[in-house]
C-alpha cells in the first residue's frame, strides 16, 4: 500500500496546517477523500486513492488534529473549522466542484459541506456513513456543549487498542496491518494511547473565544442528505454496526434517489475490502455526466 506513488504537501487553513496526499494527474472530475474519525487518516486511503486516480486527480487529507496535520492551538474542531478546511483544500487545489468521498464521520462532513455550499460538489460518495447515527437527527452547535479538555484513553496492550477500534480484528495477524496500528499508537505509562490525534478532537468550539457562536444552525442530517441536488452513492458495510437495517430501510424508502450498494466488510472498508470498494466507486463514477470542462479537455 505505501509503495503507491503520490505527492505530499500542506496547506494553511485557519490555525492549522493540513497535510494531504495527491494522486494522479488532471483529467476527469477530481475526488477529495475525507477519512473517518478516531484513529484514521489519509494513510489508510493510499491504496484506494491510487486506484481511483487512473483517470483523474485524487487527494486524501488528514483532518485538523489528525495524522500529519497540526493540532489546533485553540482546540477548534468545530463544524465551522471543518467546513473551512474542506474549502481551503479545494481552493488550494483549484477544484471548483470535486467529488467528495467521505468515510464514516468523513461522510457526515461531505454531506454537510455539499448541503451548505451549493454548487461546490459534483457528487458525493458515502462509505459506511449513516445519518441515523446522529442523536435525535441533530447536529450540536451549542457553545460549550462538549468539554474543552480530553484525557487520552490508555490501552493496556495493542490488542486492547485494536479491540476498541473498528479496524479488522485480524489486523495483528498481518505484519503490514500491525505496523499501521503501531504507527498511530504510542507507548505511555500504563500501556498505549493514540498519538496521531489531538485528545481534544471532539471539542466543538475554540477555547480562546468565549463569545464564539457557530455560523451553522443545528440541522437534521437526513434532511440535508435528502436536499442534495447531486448524485449520491451510499456504500453500506454489512458487517459494520454503523449502519443498521432500520436506517437502511429508511434510506431506501425516503431517499430513493440515493444509490445504495452493500459490501461484505466491517466498518474499515478501505482496509478490509479495498478492491470491492474501488469497483463499486468506479461503477458509480461511470454513471456521472461529464462536466463541460471534461468534455472540452
Amino acid at each position: 500500500m505505501t509503495s503507491s506513488p503520490h505527492r505530499t504537501a500542506t496547506v494553511t487553513s485557519g490555525d492549522v496546517e493540513l497535510f494531504y496526499r495527491q494522486f494522479g494527474e488532471p483529467g476527469l472530475t477530481p475526488i477529495l477523500i475525507l477519512h473517518g474519525a478516531n484513529y484514521y487518516d489519509s494513510y489508510d486511503w493510499i491504496e484506494v486513492a491510487a486506484e481511483l486516480a487512473s483517470d483523474r486527480e485524487v487527494v486524501a487529507f488528514d483532518a485538523r488534529g489528525y495524522g500529519a496535520s497540526t493540532w489546533s492551538p485553540s482546540q477548534d474542531y468545530s463544524l465551522d473549522a471543518q467546513m473551512a478546511d474542506i474549502a481551503s483544500i479545494c481552493d488550494h487545489l483549484g477544484w471548483a466542484r470535486p467529488i467528495f468521498l467521505g468515510a464514516s464521520r468523513g461522510g457526515s462532513l461531505a454531506v454537510r459541506f455539499a448541503a451548505r455550499f451549493t454548487g461546490r460538489a459534483a457528487a458525493v460518495v458515502l462509505v459506511d456513513y449513516c445519518p441515523g447515527r446522529t442523536a435525535a437527527g441533530a447536529i450540536s452547535t451549542a457553545a460549550g456543549s462538549r468539554p474543552a479538555n480530553h484525557t487520552p484513553t490508555v490501552f493496556a496492550t495493542i490488542d486492547d487498542a485494536l479491540a476498541a477500534t473498528s479496524r479488522d480484528p485480524s489486523s495483528l495477524e498481518r505484519s503490514e496491518s500491525r505496523a499501521r496500528l503501531e504507527m498511530f499508537l504510542a507507548a505511555v505509562d500504563g500501556g498505549y494511547a493514540i498519538a496521531t490525534r489531538d485528545p481534544a478532537f471532539q471539542n466543538d468550539r475554540p477555547i480562546d473565544r468565549p463569545d464564539w457562536i457557530s455560523a451553522y444552525p443545528p440541522a437534521d442530517p437526513w434532511q440535508e442528505l435528502a436536499g442534495l441536488e447531486v448524485p449520491v452513492l451510499a456504500v453500506r458495510a454489512t458487517r459494520s454496526q454503523a449502519f443498521d437495517e432500520p436506517a437502511l430501510r429508511r434510506l431506501r424508502d425516503e431517499l430513493p434517489q440515493v444509490a445504495v450498494v452493500e459490501v461484505d466488510s466491517g466498518h474499515d472498508v478501505a482496509a478490509i475490502a479495498p478492491a470491492e470498494l474501488i469497483s463499486i466507486v468506479e461503477a458509480f463514477l461511470e454513471t456521472l455526466t461529464p462536466t463541460k470542462e471534461e468534455v472540452h479537455r
